[in-house]
């Protein structure tokens, strides 16, 4: 990943591996934090304010962060707050430590590298999930690389909170994909 961005670039996963600099940038104000978060990797951040791409190494993700002027229609304080108390009991080394055994993951993953997901499988993302804009191919990959993809979209007007911000569409799509396929891995019907 280093190599990727270069000795002064910023990547999130470079950000969050560091033991204690997620934490302690986060921890100084876990729900405006969280807000922040939320609404810089959803469809309502203008992209203009969203300054991911601008971060250098040393710098803080927060830096880059859209604040909302108003919170989300789908994001309500109730919302907000259950996340915040939930992160400031347990904070958050649980959560980043995926991020720190990224390199143990990559050794494990090796001898599936090429491989195909061969059990019926969907994807759902939003044509602004920052992930999907930055990898393009991933999504336009799945025929050949999930060959019993039994779905494939893409919400517009939606950023990287898919079941938050659409949650009855999100739940509609993985509700047919379920009633798709059973346990054998047959269609249902």
């Amino acid at each position: 990943m280093r190599q990727e961005v270069g000795p002064d670039g910023f990547h999130y996963q470079l950000y969050f591996s560091q033991v204690g600099r997620a934490e302690a940038d986060i921890e100084k104000d876990v729900r405006g934090r969280l807000g922040g978060f939320f609404h810089t990797l959803s469809a309502d951040a203008p992209p203009e304010e969203v300054k991911l791409a601008e971060l250098k190494d040393g710098d803080r993700l927060e830096d880059a962060f859209a604040w909302p002027k108003v919170r989300p229609a789908w994001m309500s304080d109730a919302d907000l707050d259950f996340y915040a108390a939930e992160f400031e009991r347990t904070g958050f080394q649980s959560a980043l430590n995926y991020y720190r055994a990224a390199d143990l993951t990559w050794h494990e993953m090796t001898p599936w590298r090429g491989a195909h997901i061969k059990v019926p499988a969907a994807f759902i993302a939003g044509n602004k999930d920052v992930v999907v804009l930055a990898n393009p191919e991933i999504a336009e990959s799945f025929p050949n690389e999930v060959p019993d993809l039994r779905g494939n979209l893409i919400l517009p007007g939606r950023g990287h909170w898919t079941q938050q911000e659409r949650p009855e569409e999100t739940s509609g799509f993985m509700l047919d994909f379920l009633n798709d396929v059973t346990s054998d891995g047959k269609t249902g019907r």
